[in-house]
């Protein structure tokens, strides 16, 4: 792209800037905590630094940390943070707080168009706090070594060789009769969930399965979807189609799952697979997330990531122009491209997809979006820790794979404990 090639030749000349002549932002993040997205995102904000002269100070912390950070430099009146980036999950309490500038000034850019999805999660009255710039929601990742053994109520489109090209459409029920399948006839166990419980995140896969299958409110153990959901899952390990271990209680997503073989089968957040996909699209089909038979719903877990404003900081126009440049439309396609296809907020980048693989995923991801589908946003403010409450989940899964029967008086006496996380009024 065009613009791409002008920042790698003002990349190029940064080193040539002199430090006395540099501005500066100071950014907090609170997403892109791996080692190969900080990587990657450092490449913007190198690109940034080149392009506008401006010299970024970076801090990677929890949205927790941040908080208390920030809450700290507005009680000393001595604000040093100008940017913080949050997902939606998060940002409540930030808002609550009042610790947030409006950031409405990017509706008067005619060049972007932002998504209202996330309209009643980033707006109070009239001011926008949160300028977004990707969300996610939960995407389906099959292995073309698993299409031997794909059951024949799947819908599939075909080429001239009768090979199986793309998947239509996938219910839950087909997947796990697939996942059996599978078992019988090569005895081995391809369908699971990775569940580590440093910053686990099984909590958002089994949350979009119980919204499938029947009544759901995320967070509940206790409803009649999560029973169900349960239920499904217990037949599986039951048939010893349902794969588990030492590697899946080591990671929280699928990618390294899928990359070694243990995952033919993997219903998981759009960047991770996304990532497998887009370096093996030739090995792998991708589609949406499944539908349930019965009900004929289509569920997800869905977020979105943007940048926030703080009240009182004191580069203002350095702040604004790094929410401009991260909300341009071919930055922000490098940006969502480049972390796996996640969505992108901005119509002027969807409206432009090709056919790459990133493309591809990001399409999967606009389709479901574009459908009928139950989306649960996670809101993390009611609960005193939101990794206590998705320890929860943990707990289930790993008692339901030591053979433990979950039945719903279990499931009450871990709502209990759930519950008791809430934050009391007063």
């Amino acid at each position: 792209m065009k613009k791409m090639i002008i920042l790698i030749c003002l990349l190029a000349l940064f080193s040539c800037q002199k430090k006395a002549e540099a501005k500066v932002l100071n950014l907090r993040l609170t997403g892109l905590q791996q080692p190969e997205e900080k990587t990657f995102f450092r490449t913007f904000v190198k690109l940034f630094e080149a392009e506008h002269g401006i010299k970024v100070n970076v801090i990677y912390e929890s949205p927790l940390e941040a908080y208390d950070h920030i809450k700290a430099e507005v009680d000393d009146k001595d604000i040093q943070t100008d940017v913080v980036m949050l997902d939606t999950a998060n940002l409540d309490k930030f808002m609550s707080s009042d610790y947030l500038e409006d950031v409405n000034y990017l509706d008067d850019l005619t060049d972007r168009t932002f998504v209202s999805s996330f309209d009643s999660y980033i707006k109070k009255g009239h001011k926008t706090y949160l300028a977004l710039v990707s969300y996610d929601v939960y995407l389906t990742l099959i292995n073309k070594q698993a299409l031997p053994y794909i059951p024949p109520s799947v819908d599939v489109v075909r080429n001239e060789y009768n090979e199986i090209i793309e998947i239509k459409e996938l219910s839950w029920q087909d997947l796990f009769f697939w996942a059996k399948r599978i078992k019988t006839e090569t005895n081995q166990a391809k369908f699971g969930f990775p569940y580590g419980e440093v910053s686990s995140q099984l909590i958002y896969p089994l949350s979009g399965l119980s919204a499938s299958v029947d009544d759901y409110v995320l967070p509940s153990v206790s409803s009649i979807g999560f029973f169900k959901a349960m239920s499904y899952l217990q037949d599986l390990f039951e048939a010893d189609a349902l794969s588990y271990g030492p590697a899946f209680q080591s990671v929280t997503q699928p990618t390294t799952l899928l990359e070694s073989g243990d995952l033919w089968l993997s219903y998981g957040h759009i960047g991770p697979i996304g990532n497998v996909y887009i370096e093996q699209s030739e090995d792998y089909l991708i589609t949406s997330a499944p539908k349930d038979k019965v009900t004929n719903t289509r569920a997800t877990t869905a977020g979105a990531w943007g940048y926030a404003l703080i009240k009182g900081h004191q580069n203002k126009e350095s702040a604004k122009k790094w929410l401009t440049f991260m909300t341009d439309k071919e930055i922000n396609y490098l940006y969502t491209t480049g972390l796996g296809g996640i969505i992108s907020p901005i119509f002027e980048v969807t409206n432009e997809l090709g056919n790459t693989p990133a493309d591809l995923v990001m399409k999967a991801g606009l389709k479901m979006a574009d459908e009928s589908l139950v989306t649960l946003v996670v809101e993390t403010n009611n609960y005193t820790s939101w990794d206590a409450v998705k320890h929860i989940y943990v707990d289930i899964y790993e008692d339901l794979l030591s053979g433990v029967y979950i039945n719903q008086m279990y499931l009450d006496e871990k709502q209990e404990a759930l519950d008791a996380l809430l934050i009391k009024e007063g």
